[in-house]
């Protein structure tokens, strides 16, 4: 994938703003459910979960996950890092295969033909009657 300039600028702006280094992600996920593990003084977590979460793996070991609003562009954000050659962990790449697409023909009634017939109709009653 090919970034322009305008992704790097923002994914660069989102990361600074969230202090994020990008040699220091490791892998990233998008739109999957992030289980914060719980601490010892909060028991209580909440669950980040539905569209617009960008989690990042950081070399660390840690994890950083964060909502990315649609106005963010999170497509452009994605496609920087992938062209910098960051793992996507949820991406599923399918071979695609060329299948033999069958020849077939339909053949379906012109509406011209019910339209020449119904004139048809119509002078044969108008001459029936004439008559």
């Amino acid at each position: 994938m090919k970034a322009t300039a305008q992704d790097q600028k923002r994914t660069e702006s989102l990361l600074q703003h969230k202090g994020v280094r990008l040699h220091d992600i490791q892998s990233f996920s998008f739109m999957k459910r992030f289980r914060e593990v719980p601490r010892k003084s909060n028991l209580k977590v909440k669950d980040k979960y539905g569209a617009g979460i960008l989690t990042l793996h950081l070399k660390q070991g840690s994890q950083k996950a964060f909502y990315v609003r649609p106005f963010q562009k999170p497509s452009s954000i994605i496609r920087y890092l992938v062209s910098q050659n960051i793992p996507f962990d949820n991406s599923i790449s399918r071979e695609r295969t060329a299948a033999e697409i069958p020849a077939t023909t339909y053949q379906r009634p012109s509406l011209y033909m019910f339209y020449l017939l119904h004139v048809r109709i119509i002078l044969l009653v108008h001459l029936f009657f004439w008559i």
